[in-house]
């Protein structure tokens, strides 16, 4: 059983990983499915970090997205204690990958979202995109908090509906 503020996937559910949707249906794709995306895996992570949870990677083919829109991370295929330990800033690095894979269909990136025309996107969400993927750690989200306030979306709300450029 999953709700809104689960993100455990249950062989029950009715989902496809990110990279069957971007392979097979990349009409799905959308920045509003993009920004439910970020926001659902964001609330997940908040969630395994406060808990102390076993780590999930993150991937495209470990991001399920539920036919009810819902995102949910898989487990580590392996056996939990030999996951990984990752950083947050590991987590949102591979977030931003996840999503940059979901708009381009490129794995690894060829280069940043912003210069190119995905005119179906915000800026806001390109450009975030690329500021977590580009070289200066500076420019990057330190926090899930941060990630949010650059995307405009809040903690447990709907995504916000953003303009696109």
């Amino acid at each position: 059983m999953t709700s809104h503020s689960t993100a455990i996937y249950t062989p029950f559910a009715d989902g496809r990983t990110v990279r069957d949707i971007v392979e097979h249906s990349p009409a799905l794709v959308t920045d509003a499915w993009c920004r439910q995306l970020l926001r659902q895996v964001l609330q997940s992570l908040e969630q395994q970090y406060a808990s102390g949870a076993p780590h999930r990677p993150i991937t495209p083919d470990s991001v399920v997205m539920l036919d009810s829109g819902e995102a949910l991370l898989l487990p580590a295929a392996d056996a939990p204690e030999s996951a990984t330990e990752a950083t947050l800033g590991a987590d949102l690095h591979a977030l931003a990958l996840v999503v940059h894979y979901a708009i381009s269909a490129e794995l690894p990136p060829e280069g940043p979202l912003g210069p190119r025309l995905y005119d179906d996107y915000s800026d806001q969400l390109t450009h975030t995109i690329d500021r977590c993927l580009g070289p200066n750690g500076r420019l990057r989200p330190k926090s899930i908090a941060d990630l949010r306030a650059m995307l405009g979306i809040e903690a447990g709300a709907a995504p916000v509906a953003a303009e696109t450029a």
